[in-house]
């Protein structure tokens, strides 16, 4: 069990989706893209799977999508399949019905997960 800092932090609707997913898929933060997934949307298409629920979360308000970080304690050593891990049921359980991009950076002292969703949940008038 790991202590983490969950910091969600909103994108609003004037934000290009293409600079917002790409900076979270940055090659030198992710080992070259080898930890970057998506869950109901591809990284290699995640800017064009974001733009068909981009149009239903513009009419909901002026957010786009969220950013998700989560921070580890630097006294709870953890490798990239925890991390992932981690983040996913995270998502699970507070975003069960969200597209989003999940890429694990190693850019600082201790591996992060950094994720990029929906602002609008596929399926359901939210």
């Amino acid at each position: 069990m790991w202590v983490a800092y969950v910091k969600i932090v909103p994108i609003k609707q004037n934000t290009h989706l293409d600079t917002v997913l790409n900076n979270i898929e940055n090659p030198d933060k992710t080992e070259k893209m080898l930890y970057v997934t998506g869950y109901m949307c591809s990284p290699e298409t995640a800017v064009e799977d974001f733009k068909v629920v981009q149009a239903k979360a513009m009419k909901k308000g002026n957010n786009l999508a969220h950013h998700i970080m989560i921070s580890f304690s630097t006294d709870d050593p953890i490798d990239q399949e925890s991390a992932i891990e981690a983040a996913q049921e995270l998502m699970k359980q507070m975003y069960p019905n969200n597209q989003y991009i999940l890429a694990i950076h190693n850019d600082r002292e201790q591996l992060h997960p950094a994720i990029k969703k929906t602002a609008a949940a596929l399926g359901l008038n939210s």
